[in-house]
């Protein structure tokens, strides 16, 4: 893992905010076409559409960090914390308390029960 001295570190932000704006952008253009959404600022989109231009951006997002990882700061991609070797209990600490975090509808329940 390199140590970033206090110079050019600016570069690197710009490095990864423009490709990112532009990437993400293309993705959630790419996801309003498929999932045929006409015009955001007026017709709000239904969950379907919602969910295709949110894994959209999502997709994107992390295609900008694999390439920023990869080729500007030359290290693997699991180092930003993406591995679940021995945090199964987080994981399922964050998702028994993400249930209780909206006491009207809780996570679980929302995904099951949709009116």
């Amino acid at each position: 893992m390199r140590k970033y001295s206090g110079k050019g570190s600016w570069k690197h932000i710009l490095l990864l905010i423009i490709p990112y704006l532009f990437i993400v952008g293309v993705f959630q253009y790419a996801g309003a076409f498929i999932s045929e959404i006409e015009d955001l600022g007026t017709i709000l989109p239904n969950l379907n559409q919602l969910l295709v231009l949110n894994s959209f951006g999502f997709i994107g997002t992390f295609l900008v960090l694999y390439i920023f990882m990869r080729f500007v700061d030359e290290e693997p991609f699991v180092n930003l914390g993406f591995s679940f070797i021995n945090r199964n209990s987080l994981v399922l600490g964050g998702f028994f308390f993400r249930s209780f975090d909206n006491a009207d509808q809780p996570f679980i329940s929302s995904f099951i029960w949709r009116n």
